[in-house]
This record gives C-alpha cells, sequence and structure tokens, in this order.
C-alpha cells in the first residue's frame, strides 16, 4: 500500500546554522553534515509523527567567513 502524503506538511524553511563540516572535531562527519543547492533533506515533524522532503531552494553564502550562513528549504518561488 503506498501513501498518498495526506497529512504530510509542505516544508517551506529558513535554517541559520554554523557549518560544523569545517571543523576538525568533525572532519570524518563532513560527507554527512554537508547539504548543497538542489540537495533533497528529510525534515521529521515529531509532534506529528511525521517527516517530509524538501529541495535546498537557496543558499546564503558569506565571503569574508568563506562558509555558507543559511539555506531556504522548500518549493522554488517563481517570479517575474
Amino acid at each position: 500500500m503506498h501513501s498518498n502524503g495526506l497529512g504530510v506538511p509542505e516544508v517551506s524553511l529558513t535554517v541559520s546554522f554554523v557549518p560544523l563540516w569545517q571543523s576538525e572535531e568533525y572532519a570524518d562527519y563532513a560527507a554527512l553534515e554537508h547539504v548543497g543547492l538542489c540537495d533533497t533533506v528529510t525534515v521529521n515533524f515529531e509532534a506529528l509523527g511525521v517527516s517530509a522532503s524538501a529541495k535546498v531552494v537557496k543558499t546564503t553564502y558569506d565571503v569574508l567567513r568563506d562558509r555558507y550562513t543559511s539555506i531556504e528549504l522548500g518549493s522554488p518561488k517563481t517570479t517575474l
């Protein structure tokens, strides 16, 4: 039986973070922690007991610090 996705929320999030994959302590986990543009990630909604997939649609990069500071998950916004 296939799930029809009923009750799974549509994901639209902006996530600010510190890139741990660039630190020595997390060097062994760097490949597991790195998320880039157009990657698909799983978002768990523990209170609802469901999880949803979302695509990375936008990244914010700090050129001076040479690192990403935030990503946006969800559906791409189309504007003219």
